[in-house]
């Protein structure tokens, strides 16, 4: 045999090794899972009544106090903590702390020597058991060496962070070896008291660190953060300032907000389009119809998805159906102008605008009013004008 087919042979051979390795691991794992369960089953139609009590009493029964039964009333105890809230909740974790299953757990996840699987899954029991005591330990294994554990204490922080935890998540944000979406989880889901150690991260050094920071800060309807967000309008970073926008907007639509309109009018006509595009989507939740005029000169913004996203806006505001209309009636002709209207006309045509229109027109009895607007809908190709005429539709917008 020549050199090349052994070779061949040999690299061959070592894929079969290879793949008949990994298929007796995979079928030694699940006999073993499946021994385990069946070693179980008892225990668990022993402590059947655990769960319950746990969370409907204040002197639950202690758990075994070791080996396998031990390990079962835990995880039986664990399982019915997801699905709990308030005081039934706050038993069920007193319980896992009074009985030493969060210490046991936390000192799984710092010893060092146990192997970086073993690690993450005592992160992901730790955010399992929902026990605020596990903070501090999952914060450090953020800094983990292995990924795997970096992502599952991530992960768990998004149910046990306090704002202790804050700053460790902000690290871990700026070093980006943790995916920004697990952080955002840990950052949105603390408690208010976190608020004021958030809004001070919108001067981090970072960008992309401000720039998740307001994202959480509007996900988050954080009304105390709108004068920071306010000041974030002018950050030197595109992205910050868009999503500082966009977080006030969303704030906006769930609170009443008293801002200056000034720097946010500054946005939609004097910067880039991503920021011009983030102004034109959330100016008309944050001002409301103080937000017309201006979102009127945005339908003829160059860029496409500023002036479409504005004429969406305009649309949507409590007086939208007029400001649409205007549009509308514009005599110009240009390709902005174009877009402008095809996004009004779809806009109305969707919500009923030109319906409630020429009904408060035929209740009126304006006969001139009722030709100019068929005119109107003529021009720009409505399905609602040839409705009303029973002709086909004329062209439509371009």
């Amino acid at each position: 045999m020549s050199a090349m087919g052994i070779a061949v042979f040999a690299v061959l051979f070592g894929f079969s090794m290879i793949l008949i390795a990994c298929s007796l691991l995979i079928i030694a794992w699940k006999l073993m899972r499946q021994v385990n369960e069946r070693l179980d089953r008892p225990i668990r139609e022993r402590l059947a009544h655990l769960p319950s009590a746990v969370a409907l009493t204040d002197d639950a029964p202690a758990p075994p106090r070791s080996g396998r039964a031990r390990r079962v009333a835990r995880d039986m105890v664990v399982d019915a903590t997801g699905a709990l809230s308030g005081p039934s909740r706050d038993r069920t974790v007193a319980w896992l702390e009074r009985h030493g299953y969060v210490d046991e757990t936390i000192r799984t996840l710092r010893l060092p020597t146990n192997r970086s699987w073993r690690r993450a899954e005592a992160a992901a029991l730790l955010g399992r058991m929902g026990s605020r005591k596990a903070a501090p330990a999952l914060a450090k294994g953020l800094l983990d060496g292995r990924y795997r554990v970096r992502d599952a204490c991530a992960t768990a922080l998004g149910r046990v962070a306090t704002q202790a935890e804050v700053p460790a998540l902000i690290t871990a944000v700026e070093r980006r070896r943790v995916p920004r979406g697990l952080l955002s989880g840990g950052l949105l889901n603390l408690d208010a008291a976190a608020d004021p150690a958030l809004i001070a991260c919108l001067r981090h050094p970072d960008a992309p660190t401000r720039d998740l920071v307001a994202r959480v800060l509007g996900m988050r309807r954080s009304t105390r953060a709108v004068p920071a967000l306010m000041v974030a309008l002018e950050d030197a970073d595109p992205d910050v300032r868009r999503h500082a926008i966009l977080a006030i907007a969303e704030i906006a639509a769930n609170e009443p907000v008293t801002v200056d309109p000034e720097p946010l009018f500054r946005l939609a006509v004097a910067d880039e389009a991503i920021v011009r595009a983030a102004a034109a989507t959330g100016l008309g939740q944050i001002l409301g119809d103080g937000a017309g005029r201006v979102l009127t000169g945005m339908t003829r913004d160059p860029d496409y998805w500023v002036s479409y996203r504005a004429a969406e806006s305009l649309c949507r505001l409590p007086s939208g159906d007029e400001f649409g209309w205007r549009v509308l009636c514009d005599h110009d002709d240009t390709p902005g102008a174009h877009r402008a209207k095809a996004a009004c006309l779809e806009w109305l045509e969707r919500t009923g605008g030109i319906e409630r229109r020429v009904a408060a027109i035929l209740d009126a009895g304006n006969d001139d009013a009722l030709v100019e607007t068929l005119q109107v809908l003529e021009g720009v190709g409505s399905r609602a004008w040839a409705d009303l005429l029973g002709a086909p539709a004329a062209g439509g917008v371009a």
